[in-house]
């Protein structure tokens, strides 16, 4: 159960929370890819990471969507059309959010590994 702008309890259907996870997984990668590849830096990913965090965790779960889809202007990328309508439907964006955020961390984990691993030599 999420808690709207209007302090009303919304009940977001399980299925519509696995979708929402899935749109996240199977989308966020790309997105953070084309972020790291375009500014070839780590920080770029984790402030934005942590803007997208200060913004979900005081409730601007719209803001927050917006900021994704300015990212997706500046990168040149074509906004999904699934994320028009989470950024349209209040009652999707914090179960979204919630689940882009987790894949970032994860994304950020392996970035991070793959930057201090060794180089592998015959």
């Amino acid at each position: 159960m999420y808690a709207d702008t209007n302090n009303h309890n919304i009940e977001v259907d399980p299925v519509v929370i696995e979708s929402l996870n899935q749109i996240s997984g199977g989308y966020s990668a790309l997105f953070w890819e084309i972020l790291y590849g375009t500014s070839e830096s780590l920080n770029a990913i984790k402030n934005t990471v942590l803007l997208l965090t200060l913004l979900y965790e005081e409730g601007k779960y719209y803001e927050a969507i917006l900021l994704i889809h300015v990212h997706h202007d500046l990168l040149c990328m074509e906004y999904p059309m699934e994320l028009e309508l989470i950024e349209k439907v209040p009652e999707l964006q914090e179960p979204f959010l919630d689940e882009f955020l987790l894949d970032a961390d994860d994304i950020i984990i392996d970035y991070e590994y793959e930057a201090n691993r060794e180089p592998y030599f015959d």
